[in-house]
């Protein structure tokens, strides 16, 4: 399973927390449609890429067929959602440190890091189940930052 990280964001330029809603900047996807060049042949299979627009974005740029998978979504930051880090850590700045310092803390009243790390375990062990070992299927996710299963 090849596992792409979506295409940058204007939110991600300006270090703002995820949404989901934002759109690939087109100067990333061309690198995107490049990178796929650069990889030669590999399996095929399906895209499974989550619901955020530009990972879906991607997936086409580099010529697969994206499918949408829920569980592979940006973590969900509650309130500070598409705000900048900066804003939050000088309007929140007890709530920002307890989030940074604490992967089960979702003080934006949202999800945690952990909850969204195991929500993408959960999906790879459902493949992993599905598939065996067969790699069949590439994964495109904005996925929390920490992508869920550390492999």
């Amino acid at each position: 399973m090849l596992f792409v990280r979506h295409a940058s964001t204007p939110g991600m330029r300006g270090a703002r927390f995820p949404s989901g809603r934002e759109g690939a900047d087109p100067s990333s996807l061309e690198a995107a449609a490049r990178l796929t060049a650069s990889l030669g042949s590999f399996e095929t299979g399906p895209a499974f890429v989550s619901p955020a627009r530009a990972a879906w974005e991607t997936a086409v740029a580099m010529g697969l067929e994206p499918v949408v998978v829920a569980a592979l979504a940006e973590q969900d930051h509650g309130r500070w959602s598409g705000l900048p880090y900066e804003e939050v850590a000088v309007r929140e700045p007890e709530s920002f440190a307890r989030w940074l310092a604490d992967r089960d803390a979702a003080p934006h009243g949202g999800e945690s890091r952990s909850a969204a790390a195991e929500r993408v375990a959960r999906w790879l062990d459902e493949r992993h189940e599905q598939e065996g070992d067969s790699g069949a299927g590439r994964s495109g996710s904005g996925g929390g930052g920490e992508g869920g299963r550390r492999l």
